[in-house]
């Protein structure tokens, strides 16, 4: 994928190779640079992006998308996920760990509540894995995670 920033941190992602329609452009306006860490630990900038470009419910999640920036002038994507927020954890020699929650609403108790997890980098799928490793929890705000307990807000 070639990755294009813009005005107010807007991107546009499109094929490296210039076929078909871009995923995400400008002109839609939805998609922005979260943060830029090195997410492999390997000296290139990379990219956590935020799309709005989508429905998402009664949740208050957000697309987050994560690429990592190769030679020759292209992006691999390695996460592809709803949370709330997405934060790198402090950089080692490896793949970071992620930091990510989610926030969301449950209608058999009528709230919002937020739950904290980590997730890394999955070498066999080259790409990040579920939260905390649990695959019932790929399912963002499925009935798995409403049944975990909430993170406490002093956290």
């Amino acid at each position: 994928m070639a990755i294009e920033v813009g005005d107010d941190r807007h991107v546009s992602i499109c094929r490296a190779d210039g076929l078909g329609d871009c995923l995400y452009s400008f002109e839609l306006g939805k998609t922005f640079i979260h943060a830029s860490p090195d997410l492999n630990s390997d000296g290139r900038k990379d990219y956590l992006i935020k799309d709005f470009s989508g429905i998402y419910g009664m949740h208050d999640v957000v697309h987050f998308m994560g690429f990592v920036n190769c030679p020759g002038g292209f992006s691999v994507k390695v996460l592809d996920d709803f949370f709330t927020d997405v934060r790198p954890t402090e950089a080692r020699e490896t793949w970071v760990d992620l930091q990510v929650s989610r926030a969301c609403f449950d209608e058999g108790k009528g709230e919002t509540g937020t739950r904290k997890y980590t997730v890394a980098f999955d070498s066999a799928r080259s790409a990040y894995g579920s939260p905390d490793g649990n695959p019932a929890l790929t399912e963002y705000c499925g009935p798995e995670e409403l049944a975990l307990p909430l993170t406490p807000a002093h956290e």
